[in-house]
This record gives C-alpha cells, sequence and structure tokens, in this order.
C-alpha cells in the first residue's frame, strides 16, 4: 500500500515538472480568431507571422526598472542579470476568447466589435514567493509581471501589466526594451508630419557585416539605402507664406507655447498675431524687452544673404500698442507702427543684451496718418496698411517700408545680428502694447515673400 500511495506522489511530482518544464522550454502561441495572425513569446522575445510568413522576426522585450536603493535598504535580493526581466520565470499563462461590443462617443460605427483571442502570461522573479505571510503582513521578497497579448482579426497588441502584489514592493520604471526586427524586404508607409502627404518606403538596410555570435534582437542598423525620391520634392526649406491654407506653414516657430491669445491664421487669408501685454519691470521703471514676450512669430535665416517683404495691415484700439518687423536674438531690432494719439509713430525698437535683462530704446523715424478709421461708437481703431522690409547681408540687418508697395524708405541704421541662446538669430513679426486699459490691437500678415 505504501508502495502504491509512493508511486502516485511521485507521478504528481513528474506532472508538475513537466508542466514546469513546457511553460519553461516551448514558446507560448495565440492566434487570431480567423487563424491569420500569430505572435509567439519565447522566453523574453516575440516574435509575429501572417499567414504563415514572418512579419517581426525575433525582438526583444522587457522594461527596465531600477530599484536597487529600495532593495538595499530593505534587503531584498538582487538578481544577476543586467536586464531586469532577465531573470523572470513564467509561472503560469491563462487563455480566454472575447466577443463583446463597444459604443464609440463619436465616429462612423454606432457599434465595434471587440473580438480576439488573449493569452496573459505570469511571471515571478526574486525568491520564488518564499517568505512567510506574518499577521497580514506579506514579507515575501519577489516581482511580478504580466505580457498581456491580444491577437486580433487585424492584428497583434500587448502590453506589460504588473499586479498589485501584497508585499508592498514598487517599481521604478526607468524605459523599456521593447523592440521591432522586421524582415528584409519590408516597405511601410512614411509621412514628414501628422496629415502629411505619405508614400511607400523600403525600411530594408544595406548589407553589412554581421558580427559573430550576435543574434542581432533589435539591432540597429549601421548603414541605411537613402529611398529614391520624386523629382517634385522640395530642396529648399519653405520660407514665405501666403497664409492662405488656414494653418502655419513648417517653418514658423512662436517664441514659446502656444496660447490662442497669441494669434491664428484667419479665413481671409491672414495671420493675425494680437498685441501681447509686455512685462512690466515694476513701477515708474518701464517694461522689458521682447526676450520675454511668447508671442513673437519667428524662423530662421536659410541663407547668409536674403530679403523678406512683409505686406501688413496693423489695428489699434488704443495709445501704446504697435506692431512690425523684428529680428531676434541676444541682441534684437525691430520696424514698427507705434499708435500714438490719433496716429502712427514709425519706430525702431533695439535692445542690447536682451538676455541679461537690458531694456530697449526707441527712435522714432517719422509719423503716419492711419489708412482707415472705425466709425462705430465704442473702442474704435485706427488701422495702417503697408510693406516692410528687412536686408540680410552677412550679419547685416537694414529696415525700410512703403505705404505703395513700390517705394521704400530707408528705416534706421543698419542692426548687426547676434544668436540667441540655444539656436541663431531669428526673424519675424511681432505685435505688443503696454499700459492696456481695456482691448487688444492685432497686426494682419497678409504675405511674406523671401528672396535671394
Amino acid at each position: 500500500m505504501k508502495s502504491e500511495e509512493f508511486a502516485t506522489a511521485m507521478k504528481k511530482i513528474i506532472c508538475i515538472f513537466i508542466c514546469f518544464c513546457t511553460l519553461s522550454i516551448f514558446a507560448q502561441s495565440v492566434s487570431s480568431p480567423d487563424g491569420k495572425y500569430t505572435i509567439a513569446i519565447d522566453g523574453m522575445a516575440y516574435s509575429i507571422t501572417f499567414n504563415g510568413k514572418i512579419i517581426i522576426e525575433k525582438s526583444q522585450l522587457g522594461v527596465d526598472i531600477d530599484n536597487r536603493l529600495f532593495e538595499s535598504a530593505l534587503g531584498v535580493p538582487r538578481g544577476v542579470h543586467e536586464n531586469w526581466c532577465g531573470d523572470l520565470q513564467l509561472k503560469s499563462v491563462d487563455r480566454m476568447q472575447v466577443d463583446t461590443s463597444w459604443t464609440p462617443l463619436y465616429g462612423e460605427n454606432a457599434q465595434i466589435r471587440d473580438y480576439y483571442n488573449q493569452m496573459v502570461l505570469h511571471y515571478e522573479k526574486g525568491s520564488n514567493g518564499q517568505g512567510t505571510v506574518n499577521e497580514g503582513y506579506d514579507k515575501r521578497k519577489y516581482y511580478a509581471m504580466d505580457i498581456i497579448v491580444r491577437a486580433y482579426n487585424e492584428g497583434i497588441a500587448f502590453r506589460y501589466h504588473f499586479p498589485e502584489t501584497a508585499n508592498s514592493l514598487f517599481l521604478h520604471i526607468t524605459g523599456e526594451r521593447t523592440q521591432f526586427a522586421m524582415p528584409e524586404g519590408t516597405m511601410a508607409w512614411y509621412e514628414e508630419w501628422a496629415q502629411a502627404p505619405y508614400e511607400k518606403r523600403s525600411l530594408t538596410p544595406d548589407p553589412s557585416p554581421k558580427d559573430e555570435g550576435s543574434d542581432y534582437i533589435g539591432e540597429p542598423y549601421a548603414k541605411y539605402h537613402k529611398p529614391k525620391t520624386s523629382s517634385k520634392v522640395i530642396v529648399n526649406p519653405q520660407e514665405s507664406d501666403e497664409f492662405n491654407d488656414g494653418q502655419l506653414g513648417l517653418q514658423w516657430q512662436w517664441h514659446a507655447n502656444y496660447h490662442q491669445f497669441y494669434g491664428m491664421p484667419t479665413a481671409d487669408g491672414v495671420m493675425r498675431l494680437y498685441t501681447w501685454d509686455l512685462p512690466s519691470l515694476g513701477e515708474g521703471a518701464g517694461v522689458g524687452s521682447l526676450w520675454d514676450v511668447p508671442n513673437l512669430l519667428l524662423q530662421k535665416p536659410t541663407a547668409p544673404r536674403f530679403t523678406a517683404t512683409a505686406k501688413v495691415r496693423f489695428a489699434s484700439k488704443e495709445d501704446n500698442q504697435y506692431g512690425g518687423l523684428v529680428m531676434m536674438g541676444r541682441d534684437y531690432s525691430a520696424l514698427v507702427v507705434y499708435r500714438h494719439g490719433d496716429a502712427f509713430l514709425l519706430q525702431r525698437h533695439t535692445c542690447i543684451g536682451a538676455d541679461e535683462g537690458a531694456s530697449e530704446t526707441q527712435q522714432t523715424l517719422a509719423t503716419l496718418k492711419p489708412t482707415e478709421r472705425d466709425t462705430i461708437p465704442y473702442s474704435p481703431a485706427i488701422y495702417i496698411d503697408m510693406y516692410l522690409r528687412m536686408t540680410v547681408k552677412d550679419g547685416l540687418c537694414r529696415f525700410s517700408y512703403s505705404l505703395d508697395g513700390k517705394r521704400y524708405k530707408e528705416a534706421g541704421e543698419p542692426f548687426k545680428m547676434r544668436e540667441g541662446k540655444w539656436i541663431g538669430a531669428k526673424f519675424g513679426f511681432v505685435a505688443e502694447c503696454k499700459d492696456r486699459k481695456a482691448n487688444r490691437g492685432w497686426l494682419d500678415v497678409d504675405w511674406i515673400k523671401i528672396t535671394k
């Protein structure tokens, strides 16, 4: 009788050992309901096939976790692997199929089917769950991590999940090791920015020698063959702008994170900048420089010599509002029209050492009559239409202006350009005000043309 009990116990042990070896040795896989997609996970690597063809080769899985300080303080044993996931052990696998639907808040379909096969791989590492649970306090020094995999008819999805444990060991996640190794000859759709025109390109690299002994999981390409481009590709970056398509060109940069009060392209085909309140330096001390102003709309010069001409209309609701053209950097200079009473002053605003807190100086060059006036009784605006020009040659910037777009007049002395804090000098538009009492003014830019 005892020998039979011993034999039965040994069979159970062998069965458990075989089950554990099956989990540890063989890859775990799950396929989409239609059987076309299959993902196989072997240790901390995975691969994906579609209709039996490999579409993602063996690629690395895992995350980076740095708990060294915490583990040293609590005496938690550290693994011998530099990769935190290197000594994870697969403990069990759960599988299920889901076929439900959900209702989106908006979109083309009233109901969306949620149909997939799921596999959850449960991993542990540490002291294999050893330790005690004493009076409700879990002293077992181990970590747990799940990889949740879903195979849809449309594709494969997976994520890392860290189940809450009773031992209160937290995780300091510092990075991710997930990689995607595409087979040679893989094609991909490419676009330079969101909603941009897209094209199909090859991801195939140039052949290069491989080091012996490498498994090449997710190794980056040392060389990449430049794909052939269309003859319609624009060689020079965009510079000029008509502001007709309702969005800014990629050459433009705001001086700070965008806010809707800075301005926006309008349906009338102009770029509108609202006057921004200049920062005050304190009572009786005036205002700061443009260095601290966020709503400057700027772009980088693309050549050592060029001419920028802009057609603008400035609308002012009250005194001390101004707008115009600026060359910005640690030193800057701007040609602006400044509201003063019932007229506009043409001024040069210049600051040397703006990044060090210097104040700007203003030079009045001419008095200009408004082009148009509002006839409404409440907060009427006065307007001026004009052309502003900036000519740059080897680091010197000259300003000029015209009221008819034909005859230009020099406006002040040449200005020596200076780089910005992190990049070179930038030029563009400015619209500001000081001591504002009520409504903002605005600068409408019809177009800017860059010529050589």
